[in-house]
């Protein structure tokens, strides 16, 4: 019911990525039904709750989107205070239960120092960290299906 989408192409934007979480939470028939977007939709957004985040240079801009029906365990605001304390601190601008959203900024030399200790001279790596601490305090949650272990032996098929 919940997933950490990492958007590539939004390039740290706050706009382009509350816009992307617009988007993401349409039902599919009113993504249909809209001038704005032409072609073949599946599915819906509305249900799970979701991260988008996107880094570049300095920052990293994360927006979280958590559904009603899902308030009685986790809200967005809450969702997003776990992980930017994770990340070591950063700023919430925007703060309700339904919808999140805030921004990792980089030290002076543009590098990013996680409260574990990691550091990463880009937000692009600095990014997948976000979403590892995301998905992990999900999965403590019991939101978010738990890792499956590989056999050695596993080779996957092309």
């Amino acid at each position: 019911d919940f997933m950490t989408v990492l958007l590539e192409h939004a390039g740290g934007e706050v706009f382009l990525v509350e816009m992307a979480m617009t988007a993401g939470c349409l039902a599919a028939d009113e993504v249909h039904n809209s001038n704005a977007v032409v072609g073949r939709v599946e599915g819906g957004g509305k249900r799970p709750g979701k991260m988008m985040l996107s880094g570049k240079g300095a920052k990293i801009v994360l927006c979280c989107h958590v559904p009603q029906a899902h308030h009685d365990t986790v809200t967005a605001n809450g969702w997003l205070q776990v992980v930017l304390d994770g990340c070591g601190g950063g700023q919430m601008l925007r703060c309700d239960k339904d919808i999140a959203t805030g921004v990792i900024k980089g030290d002076e030399k543009g590098c990013f120092h996680m409260a574990s200790g990691s550091a990463f001279s880009k937000a692009e790596a600095a990014a997948h960290d976000v979403t590892r601490i995301s998905v992990e305090w999900l999965r403590s949650k019991e939101l978010f299906p738990p890792k499956v272990e590989e056999e050695d032996d596993f080779v996957p098929a092309w």
